[in-house]
C-alpha cells in the first residue's frame, strides 16, 4: 500500500485525474488508494491500431512542415504529448526516418499512382539543378489536369548527362508509369538550352513514341527571362542597372547605413522598403532591383543629407544625379511590364495558347518605347530573334486554334509552319489533308464553323473544341491537346526549391533517397488534398442507373433549349457536362453507358439491326442515331 501511495504522488496520470473529477488530493490514505482497475481508468489506453495512426499523423506533420526529427526526442515535445495525451508514447527518430517515411511514402504514391493510371494524357516536365550539399540532381514531374505531381529526383554524381543520357533517363522513368502504352505522353517541357533541344530531337525519333506524335515544349517563364537578360545587355541599360545594383550592395554590406536609412524611409514614407539585390539565377530580381531603388528615391536623397550617412562619394553622385533618376525609371518602364508577363507565365494553369499572345504583347509594348527613344541601341531586333527562338510551330498552332484568334492576320510564313506542325501530327497522309482542310474551313468560319453556330459564343477554347469533336475530330482532338499542355517546366523548378527547404543547411546530411521520399510526400499531398469528389465509375453502375442517365442525355438533346437540332455544335458540351455532374460520374463512364447499350440489341434495337433497315419503328431508328451522335460526342471530354 505505501508503494501505491509512493508511487501516486509522482504520477502526473493520478494527478491529472484528480482535476478532472475535482478532488484537491490531499491526505490520500488506503480509503483513497485505488487498485489496478482505477489506476488503468486513470491512463486512457489505446490498442495498436490507434497507436498506429496516431503515429502516421505526427509523423505527416513532421513530413510536410520540414521539421527536423530530432524534435520528436525534446524534452519540451515530450512533455507537451504526456500532457494531451497521456499513454501514448511518440515515435522514435529512428522509427520517424525509416518504417514510418516508407509507409506514408507508399500511401501517398498509391494515391498518386491510381490517379496517374486513369488519366490518359501525361505532360512530362524535367529539370536539373545542384542540392544543398552541391550534389548534381535530376527530378522529373507529371503534370495532368487535376494538377501537377512531383514524381522523383536522382542523384546523378559525375554522370555525363548528355542528351542521349537525359533521354534515356527519362524514358526508364516513364516506363513504369506508362505501362507499356506510350501514346499516353502528351508532352515534354524542358528549358531552352541547347541539350534539351537534342534531346527533343532524340525523343521525337524513339519509335516508342511514334504513335504519341509528343509536343516538345521549351519554358516559356524561362525565355521570356532570358529577353530580360538580353535587353539588361544593352550597353546603355547595362550602366544604369551596374549604378542600381551599386546602390543597393554598398547598403547591404553595412548594417548600420542600412539601420540609418529604414529610420529616413520611416520618416518619408511611414514604412521600410527593402532594397532587392539583383541575382542572375533569380527570376524577376532584376525588375525587382530596379524597382526598389526607383521606390526609395526620396529616401537615398535624404540619406545622404545626415551627417552621419557614410558611403562612397561617387554612390552619393550618382543619387544627386537627376539624369540618373529619369534613366532608372526609363528602365523601370522597360523591363517592369515583361516582368509582369513573366510571373504570369509561371502559372501552372497557362496553356500553349497563351504564350504566342504574350510574346506579341511584348513585342509590341517594346515597339512603343522604342517610338520615343531614338538614342538607344534599336531593340526590336533582339526581341524578335529572341521570340523567334523561343516560339515553336506548336504555338502558333495553339494560338490560331483559340476561337478569339480565329480571323487575326496571319504571315505566310507562319502559315506553313502551322500545316508543317498539322502534317507532322497526322504523318502528312489523308488524314492530314481532311485537318488541312478542316482548318482552313475555322479560319474562314465555313460549313460547320459558321458564325450563325452558338459554339463561338464559348469563351473557353476546351469547351469550344468538345462542341466541334464530332464534325472536326482529329482538328478538335489536336486543339484540345494542345490546350491541356503546359506551357513552363515551372514544376520542375518548384520542385528544387522544395528540395531545398527540406534538404537546408541544417539538414545537410539527409540522403538524397530520403530526400526525394521526403518531397514526393511534401508536394504531393498537397495536390491530393485539392482532388475533386470521387466519380461513379462505369462498373458501380446498376442496369437502372444506366437506362435513367442514357434516357436523361437523349431527353435533354430534345429540349426546347437545343432546338431539336442535332447538328448544331454547342449543344453536346452543355449536355454532357449537365448529366456528368447531376450524377457524380466522369465521361468514361457516360462514354461506357452509351457505347455498352448502342451494342445492345435488346436496349438499342429490340432485336433489330438497325445497319439492315428492317427496323419497323421510326422512333427507335432516331432514338439509335442520336445515341450513336452522343457516344462520339463523348469522346472529346476524355482529352
Amino acid at each position: 500500500m505505501i508503494r501505491q501511495q509512493e508511487h501516486l504522488k509522482g504520477c502526473n496520470a493520478y494527478k491529472l485525474s484528480i482535476q478532472q473529477t475535482g478532488h484537491d488530493g490531499v491526505g490520500i490514505d488506503s480509503a483513497m488508494v485505488p487498485g489496478q482497475s482505477v489506476l488503468d481508468s486513470a491512463i486512457h489506453k489505446l490498442n495498436k491500431a490507434q497507436n498506429n495512426e496516431r503515429d502516421k499523423r505526427i509523423a505527416l506533420a513532421f513530413y510536410m512542415n520540414s521539421i527536423s526529427f530530432n524534435v520528436i526526442q525534446s524534452r519540451y515535445f515530450l512533455a507537451y504529448h504526456q500532457m494531451v495525451a497521456s499513454g501514448y508514447k511518440p515515435p522514435t527518430v529512428h522509427a520517424l526516418q525509416t518504417t514510418l517515411l516508407d509507409e506514408s511514402y507508399e500511401d501517398v504514391k498509391s494515391e498518386v499512382n491510381k490517379i496517374l493510371d486513369a488519366t490518359y494524357y501525361l505532360n512530362i516536365i524535367t529539370d536539373e539543378s545542384t542540392n544543398i550539399n552541391k550534389e548534381r540532381i535530376i527530378n522529373l514531374s507529371i503534370n495532368i489536369v487535376h494538377g501537377t505531381f512531383y514524381f522523383v529526383s536522382q542523384e546523378i554524381g559525375a554522370e555525363s548527362m548528355n542528351a542521349a543520357n537525359t533521354a534515356a533517363w527519362l524514358m526508364k522513368q516513364l516506363d513504369g508509369v506508362v505501362k507499356g502504352d506510350w501514346t499516353r505522353v502528351n508532352s515534354f517541357a524542358t528549358d531552352t538550352c541547347s541539350t534539351m533541344r537534342r534531346v527533343w530531337r532524340i525523343l521525337d525519333a524513339d519509335s516508342r513514341l511514334d504513335k504519341s506524335k509528343s509536343f516538345f515544349v521549351p519554358c516559356d517563364s524561362h525565355g521570356i527571362q532570358l529577353l530580360i537578360k538580353d535587353l539588361l545587355h544593352v550597353p546603355y541599360y547595362e550602366k544604369v542597372l551596374s549604378k542600381v545594383t551599386n546602390i543597393i550592395t554598398a547598403f547591404r554590406a553595412s548594417p548600420k547605413q542600412l539601420a540609418l536609412l529604414r529610420q529616413v524611409q520611416v520618416e518619408c514614407y511611414g514604412k521600410t522598403i527593402a532594397l532587392v539585390l539583383s541575382v542572375i539565377t533569380r527570376w524577376g530580381t532584376q525588375a525587382q532591383a530596379i524597382e526598389s531603388v526607383y521606390k526609395n528615391k526620396e529616401a537615398l536623397k535624404a540619406f545622404i543629407q545626415l551627417p552621419e550617412g557614410n558611403i562612397k562619394d561617387s554612390l552619393v553622385m550618382i543619387i544627386r544625379d537627376r539624369m540618373f533618376w529619369v534613366q532608372v525609371e526609363e528602365l523601370r518602364d522597360l523591363i517592369r511590364p515583361i516582368s509582369i508577363l513573366q510571373q504570369a507565365s509561371e502559372s501552372d494553369s497557362l496553356h500553349l495558347g497563351l504564350v504566342a499572345e504574350r510574346w506579341r504583347s511584348t513585342l509590341g509594348h517594346i515597339q512603343t518605347m522604342e517610338a520615343g527613344q531614338s538614342d538607344i541601341e534599336p531593340l526590336i531586333p533582339i526581341v524578335e530573334k529572341r521570340m523567334k527562338r523561343q516560339l515553336e510551330d506548336i504555338h502558333w498552332t495553339a494560338f490560331y486554334l483559340t476561337p478569339k484568334n480565329s480571323t487575326v492576320a496571319i504571315s505566310l510564313e507562319t502559315q506553313n509552319s502551322i500545316l508543317v506542325h498539322i502534317g507532322r501530327m497526322y504523318s502528312h497522309g489523308p488524314t492530314a489533308d481532311k485537318v488541312i482542310a478542316d482548318y482552313f474551313a475555322y479560319r474562314a468560319h465555313e460549313g460547320p464553323f459558321s458564325d450563325t453556330n452558338v459554339a463561338w459564343k464559348i469563351g473557353n477554347p476546351v469547351v469550344f473544341w468538345q462542341a466541334y469533336y464530332a464534325f472536326s475530330t482529329e482538328l478538335a482532338q489536336l486543339a484540345i491537346r494542345l490546350f491541356k499542355t503546359p506551357a513552363n517546366s515551372v514544376p520542375s523548378e518548384r520542385s528544387c526549391s522544395a528540395q531545398n527547404f527540406i534538404h537546408n543547411k541544417f539538414r545537410n546530411r539527409l540522403h538524397q533517397s530520403k530526400v526525394d521520399k521526403l518531397t514526393f510526400i511534401y508536394k504531393n499531398r498537397r495536390v491530393l488534398n485539392r482532388k475533386p469528389p470521387e466519380q461513379r465509375r462505369w462498373e458501380d453502375l446498376s442496369n437502372q442507373d444506366e437506362i435513367e442517365m442514357e434516357d436523361q442525355v437523349l431527353d435533354l438533346h430534345q429540349s426546347e433549349d437545343m432546338n431539336n437540332d442535332m447538328s448544331t455544335p454547342g449543344i453536346f458540351p452543355t449536355v454532357l457536362h449537365k448529366i456528368i455532374i447531376e450524377n457524380s460520374i466522369n465521361a468514361n463512364t457516360l462514354s461506357c453507358i452509351l457505347t455498352a447499350n448502342l451494342t445492345s440489341k435488346d436496349t438499342a434495337t429490340d432485336g433489330h439491326n438497325p445497319e439492315s433497315g428492317d427496323m419497323d419503328n421510326t422512333e427507335d431508328v432516331q432514338r439509335y442515331q442520336k445515341r450513336c451522335r452522343l457516344t462520339s460526342s463523348t469522346t472529346a471530354f476524355h482529352y
